[in-house]
């Protein structure tokens, strides 16, 4: 026999109702909580329309902020009968369309990806007990299958697709399929939907690592543009279920934002996997951070959320931010500024990061990684946030060294983090990395070149420096060694002088190659994120007679704000890269069995 769950959010006998309080507490109009002021313009805004049934994919769209207006006590529309009859309308319009469709789940109303606005909207309006008991179970039944096939294949990780292989190994898709059980717990009565959506809270728990941050998609490195949609719909589950483990795993994230994203509000793209990467300052669902401060009481994550609830945003999932806000209450942590001049260890991306006023840098080796190491310059003064960065600098094999080979994939590996090892101080950090480049190519899993790449990267408080050593496996190995850095953002000046480049105020030089030439002038890259534009290409000096096994091509490179910057670099014989900043020098011997010697004189 079903039970009928009876949903908390809308146990008005409550005297105390911590779930939901725009449907159970206070009955005013709110004037202070910065999400409701957002709420109140997107309905503003959907009311003038005369078209109100347009489910917009992706965002909600209008028949959720119809049923908020109309049912939340914190909208001044509540129970209007304008209102209702607009939200029938688009409900009845929905309904109709899911009905026609033999697989409605395939439908922009009833995919998976728009479940999650359609049940809430149903829990918003059966709160109010004023909408015709006909319409609410014809509406349910049209939405039925829909739930019910994201429960048998998402649901139970079945062989049906990609996304469905991935289940519990795809943690932003996990944390929006526990969103969707839970609320079709509630308007279902349904345990089985209750019990699938804890099952899935528990199966992220694995990928969550320090500083905060869960792994992407079967263990390749964090995706700043995901971690809000784990964060939105892991907290919207939580304000639906009250789950601990899931209130945890929120509080555990409390370092990531601070010491990912900057002051300025921006974030580097170069620690994301190789079919995701780019710079995107928001991050977003953008206000997410909204459900740390609240629930890890964090003072940083409460300033970034105030910073970012002054941006306008119509998404549904403003309303579970305007939840949390509330449920903050008088209890808000202190607004902090983010921590400044630090290196710190990342295990999300088996690497680390620093920041030091304006400048920041990653060096990382995850799953998939895009780049071992980057950095960049930030200035909120500028449209895109970003003075100048490096999106990655690279050496890889091509075919008669071509210099306008694609290099982004040349270090990708399926398997697991790249070979290397980490050394992390207070004021400077080492990562180094090893690995058989692949040959350029449009297939998915490129062949390996039969040459090794070495990596070792220097990250100091004003400087990066990367070392880079391509070394024939056998004679003749086939392709040649092409070195190519990637920087932006295009709304920055750019230029190269010899070895000397710069973007924004970001300088940077070659500042040793062997067997290498440099391009005399900038090219354009072929990434697919147009505010990338900005190459530096060192192509082989000339195609040799006969490789033989051991034969080594190599490049230094440093990064820094500062323009005078004294820097040089060398080699010694037993294997060791010899560094010199201002007047400090540092010894990065070579990766031998996993680990890395390094020395500051």
């Amino acid at each position: 026999m079903k039970r009928r769950l009876i949903p908390r959010l809308l146990c008005v006998s409550l005297a105390s109702c911590s779930l939901m309080t725009s449907l159970c507490a206070q009955t005013e109009v709110a004037t202070q909580n910065p999400y409701w002021k957002m709420a109140d313009r997107t309905v503003s805004d959907i009311l003038k329309q005369d078209v109100p049934t347009l489910q917009e994919e992706g965002k909600g769209g209008n028949v959720f902020w119809l049923a908020w207006a109309y049912a939340s006590p914190k909208s001044k529309w509540q129970g209007q009968s304008q209102v209702k009859d607009k939200v029938i309308a688009a409900w009845d319009t929905i309904a109709d369309r899911l009905r026609a469709s033999k697989e409605p789940w395939t439908t922009k109303d009833g995919n998976f990806w728009n479940l999650m606005s359609l049940l809430d909207s149903l829990l918003y309006l059966e709160s109010t007990k004023s909408i015709p008991q006909d319409k609410m179970a014809s509406w349910k039944a049209a939405l039925r299958p829909a739930v019910e096939e994201v429960w048998r294949e998402y649901g139970h990780k079945t062989d049906k697709s990609w996304a469905t292989k991935a289940a519990k190994d795809y943690p932003n898709a996990d944390a929006q399929h526990a969103a969707v059980m839970i609320a079709a717990s509630l308007v279902y009565g349904e345990e089985k939907y209750r019990q699938n959506a804890a099952e899935f809270v528990q199966a992220m728990d694995k990928y969550l690592l320090s500083p905060g941050a869960w792994l992407y998609f079967r263990g390749s490195t964090p995706i700043p543009l995901y971690h809000g949609f784990e964060i939105i719909f892991l907290g919207r589950y939580y304000q639906l279920s009250r789950d601990p483990a899931a209130a945890d795993q929120i509080r555990r994230t409390k370092d990531y934002y601070p010491y990912t994203f900057t002051p300025e509000n921006t974030v580097e793209g170069t620690s994301t996997p190789s079919w995701k990467y780019g710079w995107n300052p928001s991050g977003g669902p953008y206000h997410a951070v909204e459900f740390v401060a609240w629930l890890a009481g964090d003072g940083h994550n409460r300033w970034l959320a105030d910073l970012r609830a002054k941006q306008y945003a119509r998404h549904y999932w403003i309303a579970y931010c305007g939840e949390a806000w509330d449920e903050a209450g008088d209890q808000k942590a202190k607004p902090e500024p983010f921590p400044d001049r630090f290196i710190i260890p990342d295990d999300s991306i088996d690497g680390l990061r620093g920041r030091f006023g304006k400048f920041s840098f990653m060096g990382g080796r995850g799953k998939r990684i895009t780049g071992f190491g980057s950095c960049m310059l930030a200035d909120a003064s500028l449209p895109s946030g970003y003075d100048g960065f490096v999106h990655f600098a690279r050496l890889g094999i091509a075919p008669q060294g071509d210099a306008s080979a694609e290099l982004r994939l040349v270090g990708e590996d399926k398997d697991g983090p790249v070979p290397g090892a980490r050394v992390v101080t207070d004021d400077y950090a080492v990562l180094a990395a090893e690995f058989e480049p692949r040959l350029p190519s449009d297939v998915e899993a490129p062949a390996r070149a039969d040459w090794s790449v070495k990596e070792r990267w220097l990250f100091t408080p004003n400087a990066v420096v990367a070392v880079f050593e391509a070394v024939a496996q056998k004679d003749d190995p086939g392709g040649l060694p092409v070195g190519r850095i990637e920087l932006g953002p295009s709304s920055r000046e750019a230029s190269l002088n010899g070895k000397a480049f710069q973007v924004g105020n970001l300088y940077g030089k070659v500042l040793r190659s062997e067997g290498f030439t440099l391009l005399t002038e900038a090219v354009d890259t072929d990434a697919k994120d147009n505010d990338l534009f900005f190459a530096v290409v060192l192509k082989p000096e000339t195609a040799p007679q006969k490789i033989h096994k051991g034969d080594t091509w190599k490049y230094v490179v440093i990064f820094s704000p500062e323009k005078d910057m004294t820097a040089e670099a060398g080699f010694e014989e037993n294997g060791d890269a010899i560094i010199r900043l201002g007047g400090s020098e540092y010894i990065l011997g070579p990766l031998r069995e996993g680990k890395i010697e390094v020395v500051k004189k």
